[in-house]
């Protein structure tokens, strides 16, 4: 089961998922979500419902994705990054064949409202370029804990040590990161 990374049906519902990871709980994540779906998707006949497209979020006041989606400082880049898909000033579904080096297309990404290196390099893990090693509070406390005994370390220590699996480094270290999620399963050793 390792080794999988689950796309989204389009990049842009991928771009605003990431942008929803940063600088909280996976928790808090999940409830933004959900309350962007519950509210703002299209109705499948069983009720279910879709991710919301660019067009309807953009239409979406900053207060309401404050106050109601509960995004906190993300309101008002996600309506800048709705708005600009939305109106076609950037096409994030032409990153999945852009053939130019994953540094040019996380130029591009890291020019969108609310995108981060941790986005971008966890976008360019989806389109097939696992280099960038993706570093967030999580994977720095479980780096740390795994090879340092918890103690605080820099991302340059990261970066040094991961630096000679080259282009496989970012996709070896969430491996690395995630390895006990696939050991056991409640309790039991996974064989």
């Amino acid at each position: 089961g390792a080794g999988r990374f689950l796309r989204a049906p389009t990049m842009f519902e991928d771009v605003v998922k990431l942008v929803l990871t940063t600088n909280c709980s996976w928790a808090s994540t999940k409830k933004m979500i959900t309350t962007l779906v519950s509210r703002y998707g299209e109705a499948a006949p069983d009720g279910s419902r879709s991710f919301p497209t660019p067009e309807k979020l953009a239409r979406v006041r900053e207060a309401t994705y404050r106050n109601v989606v509960r995004a906190g400082y993300r309101a008002p880049l996600l309506v800048s990054l709705s708005k600009r898909v939305a109106k076609g000033d950037v096409d994030v579904a032409a990153w999945d064949v852009d053939p130019r080096p994953s540094e040019a297309n996380k130029k591009d990404m890291l020019a969108l409202p609310g995108v981060g290196p941790y986005v971008a390099e966890n976008l360019l893990k989806f389109l097939g370029r696992p280099q960038g090693l993706a570093l967030d509070s999580w994977v720095r406390a479980k780096y740390a804990r795994l090879h340092h005994g918890g103690r605080k370390i820099s991302d340059r220590t990261i970066h040094r040590s991961t630096a000679r699996l080259g282009e496989w480094a970012g996709l070896a270290l969430w491996f690395e990161m995630t390895r006990d999620w696939f050991e056991e399963i409640d309790g039991v050793p996974r064989r």
